[in-house]
């Protein structure tokens, strides 16, 4: 994923949200009616943010309910917040989620840190491996003419060992060279992050850390200052991670943020 963030406000869309829920009942064999999710009108809505709200009735089934939030009405591509159990008793429960994600937690700390305002812009797009950022890199350059600084991040999906994954440490490189490449063409600065480790399965750590190594290389053929942050020795400690094994919790999100301000620290 991309994040493209400037001294400049750039306008960040959290409008659009669909509250979504699913039965989670672990082997219990339980039974019930499908659980019931709404999504109710955003509120507190500012240029960077928004409160999301929903409800989320388990009828009687241990239930996990999610934000899915974008910019487009359909939400062709859009941001998953992590899932939270929401218990399977009959009542509507609140659910109501703000700041999910680094993005806006790194905002507020770099905007403290340097003393005037910075602006982050979340261009990730969940379930994308670095061939997409590659091929994607020209147009979100074209859209941020502002943005100064790209901060880089992929390799988790490249890792993906479904759907004939995962991609090569090759091509990895390749996808990663371009999108470097693409960055410094444009008079921008790109800075770039260690891939996460994961406990899911479904992902090879092996690639990751070939990956990592590829990481290194870049930032030394390509002369960029900034060390990477390592998200994967960070989420060695597992207990920064969802129940996916996959995707941070809230401290985990807390975490990246502070280590990308480690790096990016003046």
């Amino acid at each position: 994923m991309v994040k493209a963030f400037s001294t400049l406000a750039l306008l960040l869309g959290l409008l659009l949200a669909n509250c979504g829920g699913e039965v989670d009942d672990r082997g219990t064999g339980n039974s019930g009616s499908t659980p019931i999710a709404t999504t109710l009108a955003a509120t507190s809505i500012t240029p960077t943010s928004a409160l999301l709200s929903g409800t989320a009735i388990p009828n009687g089934l241990p239930t996990r309910s999610w934000f899915e939030y974008g910019e487009d009405s359909g939400l062709k591509m859009f941001t998953s917040s992590p899932k939270q159990d929401m218990g399977n008793g009959p009542t509507s429960l609140p659910a109501n989620m703000t700041g999910y994600g680094f993005e806006s937690i790194l905002q507020n700390l770099l905007t403290a840190s340097r003393g005037y305002p910075i602006a982050i812009e979340n261009k990730g797009v969940g379930g994308v491996d670095s061939a997409y950022g590659a091929a994607n890199i020209s147009t979100t350059l074209s859209i941020y003419p502002q943005a100064k600084y790209y901060l880089v991040l992929y390799g988790t999906n490249d890792a993906d060992t479904f759907f004939g994954g995962p991609v090569s440490r090759e091509s990895y490189k390749n996808n990663m060279q371009t999108i470097v490449s693409a960055v410094l063409a444009a008079g921008k600065t790109p800075y770039l992050a260690k891939v996460p480790y994961t406990t899911n399965t479904r992902y090879s750590v092996t690639s990751i850390q070939e990956y990592n190594v590829v990481i290194d290389e870049i930032v030394a053929g390509n002369g960029i200052t900034v060390i990477p942050p390592d998200f994967y020795a960070l989420f060695q400690n597992t207990g920064l991670l969802d129940v996916d094994g996959l995707h941070p919790n809230g401290t985990g999100y807390q975490s990246l943020a502070n280590l990308w301000l480690g790096a990016l620290a003046p």
